[in-house]
């Protein structure tokens, strides 16, 4: 038989933070994911049992301590990534409380944070990453927000853009109103920074407004926001 890496008690956890939404050519994160912490189970030792659980800003226990494998693999197989900050916090506590009721425990986490971006939780136990993920190449729509000027005659719109990847990027800005496109410019953004814009061409009438960042990238649920445009007093 081969020995197992791991103990016989596996607190195996999900990264489900909006990153791992991502999807290019070449990588869907989430899918790389399943296939890792199926992995995980694969090699659970002889009797051994697992806790799986899907971890976003807070810890979500899909099965706990279980030996049975099928049931962890089901879990896996409908874990999906939310769009949630990713914060591993409350799942390395948890870790670390199961892990302090079983001394032969090992933690496992697949995620895409690098090493030093997660918890510094002592957990009691050995902590295995699975890291996944080779691109960052994203932008986002950090902040949007619509303020009436000169009595409501005027609407100005203050989006920022953020560039959390390693290179510097150029992206297309487009603002709706109402479904209408009334201003499109190109943004540069440096590497790890945001940059921001000053839009006065909404119209004073507009209810909704729409930034949105032109063209795709790793991830694209973040690529849009919408406000609500405050009422004319």
């Amino acid at each position: 038989t081969v020995e197992s890496d791991l103990a016989a008690n596996v607190v195996l956890i999900v990264d489900t933070s909006a990153s791992m939404a991502t999807r290019t050519a070449d990588e869907d994160r989430m899918a790389l994911a399943r296939e890792r912490a199926s992995a995980v189970v694969g090699r659970l030792p002889v009797g051994g049992r697992i806790t799986v659980v899907a971890a976003a800003d807070t810890a979500n226990v899909l099965v706990s301590e279980t030996d049975d494998t099928d049931a962890a693999l089901e879990a896996i197989d409908g874990i999906t990534a939310t769009q949630l900050p990713g914060d591993l916090t409350d799942a390395f506590a948890l870790s670390s409380a199961l892990a302090q009721r079983d001394a032969d425990s090992t933690v496992v986490v697949v995620t895409d944070a690098a090493g030093d971006e997660l918890p510094d939780v002592g957990v009691g136990a050995p902590v295995l990453v699975e890291r996944i993920g080779s691109t960052d190449a994203n932008q986002a729509i950090a902040a949007l927000s619509a303020l009436r000027r000169a009595g409501g005659a005027q609407l100005d719109l203050f989006v920022a853009v953020a560039n959390p990847s390693a290179t510097q990027a150029t992206r297309r800005l487009e603002v709706y109103a109402d479904g209408a496109l009334v201003d499109a410019r190109e943004l540069a953004i440096p590497a790890g920074q945001r940059s921001e814009a000053l839009v006065s061409t909404v119209p004073a009438a507009a209810t909704v407004v729409e930034a949105r960042l032109a063209g795709s990238d790793a991830l694209v649920t973040d690529d849009r926001a919408f406000a609500v445009v405050p009422a004319d007093e």
